[in-house]
């Protein structure tokens, strides 16, 4: 029986539909051994997690990826399953709560290291700003790496020779913070995760795991589910993995147990399935299997010409596509993630350009120190995004600051007060909405490729531009609206395989 057929007599699930091959595959196989299920876009990973967990009544734990994502599971697991992310286990095994007022949600901040002045000095020609800085960076390689100590590999922002002759202090520093129980210096969450890594393991109350989005999950929180020694069951799409640029690694393909598909969307019909396949059969990665489009769902796929017929919701690559399409926007508009990233981005542009580099802390802005070496930048490193920042500042001028506070104006918290809603690609993975617009700032295929050959991007860059695109695609359920020059490529199917 296909995954696409169900038995017209059974069997039924929980959730009162019936189950296909590939689920009923799935749930036949005893939590025993840790095992892998691959699943396409959706392609029902949640709910064939909560079936698994019906059908084995075992204590259980469903590790997820975000907060979101827990609290849209919590209510539909059976009891004897708990659903949490990897932070609040590790947040109640430790007891952070005697410790949360040096807690803080930022990112450390070079003062933050002030109580290490005993161990700080100077290296070469760098500043003491710089050499915190450094600091900084290293403990957060260190952090999401599955290892146990401060090794050169992970420090950054010194010269290569120097490293080490670094370590020692870099490693001093960083273990005085790790140390939260007992140094007084603020800390965050990275560091108790680390901590639970380095020292502690889930309990054994627990007969199985489950982990979703295991595709986005980086090498210390792989290390937690390796260290727990219970079967885990992995639940993920490796072609949705999108966040290397955040220290995730192909967590799918390594962790190397039985594998088990899910190909049928739930999410959308055929002509949306066809296209996820077709910018899928570009990826180096090139899956054996393809998505099968729901026949329930009848979606539809069209050119993107600049005018909006209803409510949806915009998909862009960078918050500054994002921004440019709100200039003229007089309606309210919800931004997944909120507004503040968009606005601060663009703020630091602004302040770069009239000289106030000072208030400038937006990593991509704070590297120049002036807005000519900016544009410099722009016009010579090939990096689209900075371009088109440039071309904002430079269209709108002292105009920015009033365009943003329109912005702030027009934006409400409630995504279902808004008239639009606005999200990035990254920012849209695991949602899904009935329209879908997607606007002109992705990387075409063509391109992607050309900078491929000529080595301007490695081959682990261009896979993860691929996986961009087909999360966005996927996201649609009924219309789905694409600009040029990507939906010439990808719906009109010409060439790229």
């Amino acid at each position: 029986m296909s995954a696409l057929s169900a038995k017209a007599s059974g069997p039924i699930g929980v959730s009162g539909h019936p189950l296909t091959s590939e689920q009923e595959e799935i749930l036949s196989h005893p939590p025993d051994s840790s095992k892998k299920w691959e699943a396409f876009a959706g392609c029902a990973k949640t709910s064939t997690s909560i079936e698994f967990a019906h059908a084995w009544p075992r204590p259980a734990i469903y590790i997820a990826f975000n907060n979101s994502i827990v609290a849209e599971a919590e209510s539909k697991f059976p009891s004897h399953v708990q659903t949490r992310t990897a932070n609040s286990y590790a947040y109640n095994a430790l007891g952070i709560n005697r410790y949360r007022d040096r807690l803080i949600k930022q990112r450390l901040r070079p003062d933050h290291l002030d109580p290490c002045s005993d161990l700080l000095r100077p290296i070469g020609g760098m500043t003491d700003i710089n050499v915190r800085r450094a600091i900084i960076k290293t403990m957060g390689n260190f952090l999401i790496s599955a290892d146990d100590e401060v090794s050169e590999t992970h420090i950054a922002g010194v010269p290569y020779q120097a490293k080490g002759a670094v370590l020692p202090l870099f490693s001093a520093v960083i273990e005085r913070i790790m140390d939260y129980q007992h140094s007084g210096l603020v800390f965050t969450h990275d560091v108790y995760l680390k901590a639970f890594a380095r020292h502690s393991v889930i309990s054994d109350q627990f007969d199985y795991l489950i982990v979703d989005e295991f595709q986005d999950l980086n090498p210390v929180l792989i290390d937690i589910v390796n260290k727990s020694r219970l079967p885990a069951m992995i639940v993920g799409d490796p072609w949705q993995s999108i966040y290397a640029f955040r220290g995730a690694v192909s967590a799918m393909q390594s962790f190397r147990v039985p594998a088990l598909s899910l190909t049928k969307s739930f999410r959308f019909g055929p002509a949306i399935a066809a296209l996820a396949n077709r910018v899928l059969s570009n990826s180096l990665n090139r899956p054996e299997k393809q998505i099968v489009g729901n026949p329930a769902k009848q979606s539809v796929v069209m050119e993107y010409k600049g005018t909006l017929s209803r409510r949806c919701t915009i998909l862009a690559r960078t918050n500054f596509r994002i921004f440019e399409s709100l200039v003229t926007c007089k309606l309210p508009f919800h931004m997944i993630g909120g507004i503040d990233e968009m606005i601060n981005q663009v703020a630091a542009g602004y302040s770069l350009y009239k000289g106030n580099r000072a208030t400038v802390i937006d990593p991509m802005v704070s590297r120049f120190y002036t807005w000519d070496q900016c544009k410099e930048a722009a016009e010579h490193e090939d990096d689209p995004e900075l371009a088109r920042l440039v071309r904002i500042i430079e269209q709108y001028t002292d105009s920015v600051p009033e365009i943003l506070a329109g912005m702030k104006k027009l934006h409400v918290p409630d995504e279902r007060e808004a008239s639009i809603v606005v999200a990035t690609a990254h920012k849209a993975k695991g949602r899904e909405w009935t329209h879908v617009v997607v606007l002109d700032d992705f990387l075409s295929i063509s391109e992607l490729r050309a900078m491929l050959s000529r080595k301007r991007i490695t081959a682990g860059e261009y896979n993860q531009e691929i996986n961009l695109i087909y999360v966005t695609l996927t996201r649609a359920i009924e219309t789905l609206a694409i600009s040029q020059p990507l939906f010439e490529e990808v719906a009109d199917g010409r060439g790229f395989h």
